[in-house]
């Protein structure tokens, strides 16, 4: 599965990195490295968003329109942000080789 959500972002990331960049050398980094962050994204997730939702179960919603940004901010943006830190340096390959070796008996 996590191959899967790799590939369908990466071609929908991909040719936006192309429209945007006059570079080649950016162009061919990004069909590398896209995938990659994708991929250490999905491993991520899984990982952060436990914890995350954790420290804020309990905590009461606000009808104030801004309110509803903060929230959106913090229970979107930055646990994305910290699962593609976690994925994308190590925790991903740590993740998939800790289910392999779990779906393998």
């Amino acid at each position: 599965m996590s191959w899967i959500v790799a590939a369908i972002l990466s071609l929908i990331f991909i040719p936006i990195i192309f429209i945007n960049q006059k570079s080649i050398w950016v162009d061919l980094a990004a069909i590398i490295l896209i995938p990659y962050d994708m991929w250490g994204i999905y491993w991520g997730w899984g990982v952060v968003w436990p914890v995350w939702k954790k420290m804020f179960s309990g905590a009461g919603c606000f009808t104030v329109w801004w309110v509803w940004i903060i929230i959106i901010v913090l229970f979107f943006y930055i646990p994305l942000a910290l699962a593609q830190l976690y994925g994308t340096f190590g925790g991903g390959i740590y993740q998939y080789i800790k289910y392999r070796k779990i779906a393998q008996g």
